[in-house]
């Protein structure tokens, strides 16, 4: 059964097709009878011509000779458009006709008086004695005096025929055209309807209507949320965009911002709060591929404010930096209390008294090495891994020439932070790894106006050979299975301010060396 998007089609088609159809048939009917007309009075003309300048055919008429029939037979037998041949002379006497009978008869139409008035051929139709004839009319003229004329005439009904022949060719032609019309418009529209998943007109606005509401819904959603985000098909095409995008990165370009991080669109990774600069804006991005059944779907990337992540990742590391300072300056104090209290019970008063000298001159010593440190994030740290380090066994000193301001432009103390403890992290277990009386780890701070140094010293185990030239990929470490993410985001660090890494081995330890640059320019 033919649904009733097909059916419209087939009618429209037809529709649009048929009085192009009935013009072309028209014009080919005019076309074909009138070639048909034509030929015939070419014949015709050219017939009656021949006879009237025959001079057989005057020598008969003068003398009165009945002997012309056979002569005019010989035409009306040769030639298919000439069914009757009538000679006669002046007096209208026949010297031929198709009814042998009427031979010297008298011419009983009055339709060869103009023959003889304007002595000049022409056409006419009338009706004869052998029915209506398309008839020529001929003067015979010798010495410029009409002595007869000749009639040849085509039959209407032999005509009629053949224009019936020519009438039934083009009804013939009319309807092999409609059956394609009618069958190429159906295969049409059956391949349309393919197309549109066999879906009526109605259904599919219906479905518009409806995905254009869920659309719009997604867009007022999308737009209310409070990260930039920029949905792509799978084409790397944008299918939306919030206004939030705009409003986070003053200059956004799709097509530059693919072809930045060609690797993660290309090979289909997903990236979970990368640091980046785009132009002069800094900002955190998370980039998802959509993926159904290894079908590639497309790619959710949403950027976030850097200042509200910072300022949320200050305030977390501020209170778990006043946690840990609590929780190791409170087992120290013990440790401290419980040393004066053995002595007061032993009754060494004086050592008690030395001991607490010792204390004192240790805090001072802590106070002296940070005097220039102005940054209270950077000293909530240091002060917290001054016990960690110590408890370990370990001598940490900060190098009395440091200064580190207490703002730094366009470089965060959260991204300082990160640096310093993954470093002292690192040679922490350096240290732990071998057995030396003297362990050191020696710290040294320096900012000025375009950049800041951080150096790391320690007499630790060197840098395994194996991993030296690729230690700031993410998991690859000496530590063992899922470790080494400390210096991957020290080397994020180091990319976000065009920074520089040097490592120096010598023979007493080794030094690593950080520089970030605080001018704000985009790499």
């Amino acid at each position: 059964m033919k649904s009733r998007f097909e059916q419209r089609v087939i009618k429209l088609s037809i529709l649009i097709t048929s009085p192009l159809l009935i013009l072309l048939i028209g014009i080919i009917t005019y076309t074909e009878i009138n070639n048909e007309t034509s030929k015939v009075k070419r014949s015709l003309s050219e017939v009656a011509l021949e006879i009237s300048n025959t001079k057989f055919v005057k020598d008969s008429i003068i003398n009165g000779n009945f002997n012309l029939q056979k002569y005019a037979e010989i035409f009306v037998d040769n030639n298919q458009d000439v069914d009757i041949v009538v000679i006669a002379d002046k007096n209208k006497r026949r010297f031929s006709h198709l009814d042998t009978s009427k031979i010297g008869e008298i011419f009983g139409t009055k339709d060869s008086e103009e023959v003889f008035k304007n002595k000049k051929g022409y056409f006419i139709i009338t009706k004869g004695s052998q029915g209506l004839t398309y008839r020529r009319f001929e003067p015979i003229i010798r010495n410029k005096e009409i002595i007869g004329f000749v009639m040849v005439g085509k039959l209407f009904n032999i005509f009629r025929h053949t224009i019936f022949l020519i009438l039934l060719k083009i009804l013939l032609l009319a309807f092999v055209s409609s059956s394609f019309i009618f069958i190429s418009s159906r295969v049409f529209a059956k391949k349309i309807k393919k197309e549109m998943l066999n879906l009526e007109p109605e259904e599919i606005t219906n479905l518009y209507v409806n995905t254009k509401s869920l659309v719009q819904q997604q867009a007022a959603i999308i737009d209310n949320i409070h990260e930039g985000v920029v949905v792509l098909n799978s084409s790397l095409e944008i299918i939306n965009i919030n206004k939030k995008v705009f409003e986070i990165l003053h200059e956004f370009d799709i097509q530059l911002f693919i072809k930045r991080f060609y690797d993660i669109f290309y090979e289909k990774k997903n990236v979970y709060f990368k640091e980046i600069k785009i132009g002069h804006e800094k900002v955190f991005v998370s980039i998802i591929h959509l993926l159904e059944d290894e079908n590639h779907l497309g790619v959710i990337i949403t950027f976030y404010k850097h200042l509200e992540i910072i300022n949320l990742a200050k305030e977390l590391t501020s209170i778990n930096n006043v946690i840990t300072g609590f929780r190791e300056n409170n087992h120290e104090f013990k440790n401290q209390l419980q040393v004066i209290s053995g002595l007061i019970q032993l009754k060494k008063y004086d050592l008690v008294q030395e001991y607490m000298k010792n204390l004192e001159n240790s805090s001072m010593k802590i106070l002296t090495e940070i005097a220039n440190i102005s940054d209270y994030y950077i000293l909530g740290i240091l002060i917290g891994k001054f016990s960690v380090i110590k408890e370990k066994g370990i001598n940490f000193t900060i190098d009395q020439d440091s200064i580190l301001f207490k703002e730094h432009g366009f470089i965060t103390s959260l991204d300082i932070i990160t640096i310093v403890s993954n470093l002292l992290e690192n040679a922490i277990e350096a240290l732990e790894k071998i057995k030396i009386d003297d362990k050191k780890i020696e710290l040294l701070l320096l900012e000025d106006n375009d950049s800041i140094q951080i150096t790391v010293f320690d007499n630790g185990l060197k840098v395994d050979p194996n991993i030296k030239n690729k230690m700031f990929e993410r998991y690859v470490s000496s530590k063992g299975t899922n470790r080494g993410i400390g210096l991957a985001l020290v080397k994020s660090k180091i990319e976000l301010y065009n920074g520089q890494f040097l490592l120096e081995e010598v023979d007493y330890g080794k030094y690593f060396t950080i520089i970030l640059n605080k001018e704000n320019k985009d790499v």
